[in-house]
């Protein structure tokens, strides 16, 4: 907008540049901190990702639904203490511990990770996402374990599927330190997939399908 020749910016223009400044500041501070205190900083940050994408997937198994929506408060802290106490650290260490036994970045190697990866990490990772959500929703050792059975192998398969491409690009390019941010940014999308289509399991047995692997 102009008034008498000078140019007055809209608000959302001042927005968009405010954003725009805001950016590398806030990324230089996300750095220092991993820096400082990394695996915190791996912590809250999937702990932020697996909350978002619960809500998300919460949203996408309602849309189709008559009744008027809900949100399960439980069900998003359930998964948020699943990443923040869990997941986070686990993949900080996961990655520290491939780096230390297969050091190096070349095709044959990060093919041998991705491989190892899928084949021992994979599996145990999402046995104990469902393990562990299914004990906070209050189901006995029995209940957790049959839940186990029931839902490893065709959650691993997808998630082979979906994970051994991001694995792969995240050993071949991405440092070490920002590999558990690279997960978490692609959890998302798999975190809300499996969660909105699997919706239907999860209403019969009591357990979140939310993985990463």
């Amino acid at each position: 907008q102009s008034h008498g020749g000078i140019q007055f910016d809209s608000r959302e223009e001042r927005m968009q540049r405010n954003i725009t400044r805001m950016l590398p500041s806030l990324w230089a501070r996300y750095c220092a901190t991993l820096e400082r205190r990394p695996l915190m900083t791996k912590a809250l940050t999937t702990a932020g990702v697996y909350f978002v994408s619960d809500c998300m997937a919460q949203c996408l198994e309602q849309r189709n639904e008559d009744k008027k929506p809900t949100f399960d408060v439980r069900r998003s802290i359930h998964m948020t203490c699943i990443g923040g106490l869990f997941a986070g650290p686990a993949l900080h260490s996961w990655f520290k511990f491939m780096d230390y036994m297969v050091p190096g970045k070349g095709l044959p190697i990060v093919l041998s990770k991705v491989v190892f990866e899928q084949l021992t990490w994979s599996p145990m990772f999402i046995s104990s996402i469902i393990g562990i959500n299914s004990l906070l929703h209050h189901q006995d050792i029995s209940h957790a374990i049959s839940n186990v059975q029931h839902l490893l192998g065709p959650t691993w398969m997808n998630a082979t599927r979906f994970w051994s491409v991001v694995a792969m690009l995240n050993y071949y390019m991405i440092p070490l330190p920002f590999r558990p941010l690279s997960v978490n940014l692609f959890s998302f999308v798999w975190n809300t997939y499996m969660s909105s289509n699997l919706g239907h399991v999860r209403r019969s047995r009591p357990v979140s399908l939310v993985v990463e692997s």
